[in-house]
């Protein structure tokens, strides 16, 4: 409540027996130093909530998340945007609260399911479409997400540049015709330029998306270790849940100086 701090853990060791959930902002939780602050965690996420596959890839004793907060859906590309620029057209969807100069969004490919040529552009274009398992080309979920920082946002269509050679030029019937580069406004679109450059073409046929979540930002977890009880390993996706952080919708946040012993995930 007080808008963040650091949660201070001396040395010695700290018995954990269920998750430790931060939500907000600015928060630190520190110990003081991995060989000296232990989280002891005699059991596993699954003895604790009742086990499922999802604990193999997910979840943590120590979690780092934002509250549950609506997502909206912001906007589409609908052209094609080639990694390394930093601007790019968008069709706000309908209602939508443009960008704001400063914001993080989230942006998503998702695959073209029949084709699958953004599985096939993440594979380097070298992996049958065979190998890739029918589970992973069934999938409607987003295949990559990343955060984009906006830094500007211009409406209107597409700058366009008329045509000198036009005889018509500077008569009386074209002084209503917008100037060579001029922004002509068209409806819901626009273009948004974002601080660092994309690692991964924008094509139509990958719906790209843009999305406004709740994010959480400058949290720390520093300085202290996870012990676990040793295990037989179950075997893939039986893992039982012995999982030391789980962090989820972070800007600007860091893991610094933790260890952990005899941990799933």
């Amino acid at each position: 409540t007080a808008g963040g701090g650091v949660v201070e853990l001396g040395p010695g060791v700290w018995r954990l027996e269920k998750q430790l959930t931060i939500e907000g902002d600015g928060v630190v939780l520190r110990g003081a130093g991995s060989g000296s602050t232990v989280l002891d965690c005699p059991q596993s996420l699954g003895d604790v909530y009742g086990w499922g596959p999802g604990w193999s890839w997910s979840g943590g004793f120590v979690k780092v998340q934002p509250p549950a907060a609506r997502i909206e859906k912001l906007a589409t590309v609908d052209a094609v945007v080639e990694r390394g620029l930093v601007d790019m057209p968008l069709k706000l969807a309908a209602g939508a609260t443009p960008p704001r100069a400063g914001e993080w969004l989230e942006l998503s490919w998702f695959n073209d399911k029949g084709t699958d040529s953004l599985l096939l552009e993440l594979h380097g274009n070298l992996m049958p479409r065979s190998a890739m398992g029918k589970e992973l080309r069934d999938s409607d979920s987003a295949r990559v997400r990343t955060w984009v920082q906006v830094v500007s946002w211009m409406p209107g269509g597409a700058r366009e540049r008329l045509e000198e050679l036009d005889e018509g030029i500077g008569t009386d019937q074209d002084e209503d015709r917008p100037a060579v580069g001029e922004l002509v406004p068209s409806g819901p679109h626009g273009s948004l330029t974002i601080e660092a450059p994309l690692r991964l073409d924008l094509r139509p046929e990958w719906r790209p998306t843009l999305k406004r979540a709740p994010t959480i930002h400058d949290v720390g977890i520093e300085g202290l270790a996870f012990r676990f009880p040793e295990t037989k390993y179950p075997g893939h996706l039986k893992e039982r849940g012995y999982n030391g952080i789980h962090i989820a919708r972070a800007i600007d946040c860091w893991v610094s100086d933790v260890a952990t012993m005899n941990a799933d995930s």
